[in-house]
């Protein structure tokens, strides 16, 4: 548990702190499982203190000097350590959660288990001179933030050699597109190819698989799997005949029950080929006729497809749907 006195002093402010540890340089702060949630530290002295199992979440350690502070299960959570000075910091467990590291210096900081989620790594000094006593922990977030990072620090964190061979060819290129399976009856078929071949001219992934065809009730399964597992959304051709299509219905209703686990997003994205969606009382339309539809009602003259397919492109970037 943290010391009171030196809690007390602490939270007088920065001044008075680094006023005290000049005057009594031989002592270690204990500040150990402090609450210090939205604590201003900013140019706080904390040379060598203690503050394991500290909360720190949404605290302010801009410019802070924590040269071999003991930040082991500390949780850093929202916290701004710009320009810190984290050099041979015990960092065990720690938790540095969408937190700003912004010129904080790393060297020779000691990892193991530490947690490092949605933070931006870019402009954070010499982690390639960290020490790691095992594994840590790096999303994708991160990842995505932070590249490049030092191929040393990745082996420190625990990335094996092969996916650190690969990570430049999934990280440089981020996707523009979301990735899609298009939901369709065998009847319009020739649409169906169209926008499938017009999509993937387009660099757009996408995955199509005629409904209605007499397949083995084995091979259903893996065509659901590769829907929602493998795809972000489903591209609806609706159509008086899919609209009567069993297969169309069911992956339509899967895919309402996955859009009630994505927070709003939609996951359907549905094209009209012809007006009888406007028509039916099938349950399934009634409820999408809420939604924008993509017009391709006259998909068979050439101008008007490409016109159409313009629109849709817009609609498809990631930032718009």
């Amino acid at each position: 548990m943290a010391n009171p006195e030196h809690l007390k002093i602490l939270k007088r402010g920065f001044e008075d702190w680094n006023k005290w540890r000049k005057e009594h340089p031989d002592i270690r702060p204990d500040l150990s499982s402090a609450d210090l949630r939205g604590a201003d530290l900013s140019d706080a002295f904390l040379i060598d203190a203690d503050l394991s199992d500290a909360d720190l979440s949404d605290a302010s350690l801009s410019g802070a000097n924590l040269f071999r502070a003991v930040l082991s299960g500390a949780d850093l959570t929202d916290a701004d350590l710009t320009d810190a000075d984290l050099s041979y910091a015990y960092l065990y467990f720690a938790i540095f959660g969408n937190i700003c590291l912004g010129d904080a210096d790393f060297q020779y900081a000691k990892l193991l288990d530490t947690i490092f989620y949605n933070v931006n790594l870019k402009k954070a000094k010499n982690l390639d001179t960290c020490n790691h006593l095992g594994p840590s922990s790096v999303d994708y977030l991160t990842l995505q933030k932070s590249w490049p990072l030092p191929d040393k620090f990745l082996r420190g964190v625990g990335f094996p050699d092969n996916w650190i061979e690969y990570l430049p060819s999934l990280l440089m290129q981020p996707l523009q597109y979301y990735s899609f399976f298009i939901s369709y009856c065998h009847t319009d078929e020739g649409f169906a190819e169209l926008i499938h071949d017009s999509l993937q001219g387009k660099g757009i992934r996408c995955w199509k698989y005629t409904k209605d065809m007499p397949v083995g009730e084995e091979i259903r399964p893996t065509i659901y799997d590769s829907i929602f597992r493998l795809h972000d959304k489903l591209l609806l051709i609706v159509s008086e005949h899919s609209i009567k299509s069993e297969w169309v219905k069911d992956e339509v209703e899967a895919a309402f029950d996955k859009e009630k686990e994505l927070e709003g997003k939609k996951a359907i994205i549905p094209l009209n080929i012809d007006k009888s969606y406007l028509e039916t009382n099938v349950a399934w339309v009634v409820k999408l006729r809420q939604r924008r539809f993509a017009d391709f009602t006259d998909w068979k003259n050439h101008d008007k497809f490409q016109e159409a397919f313009k629109e849709l492109l817009k609609w498809l970037k990631t930032d718009q749907t």
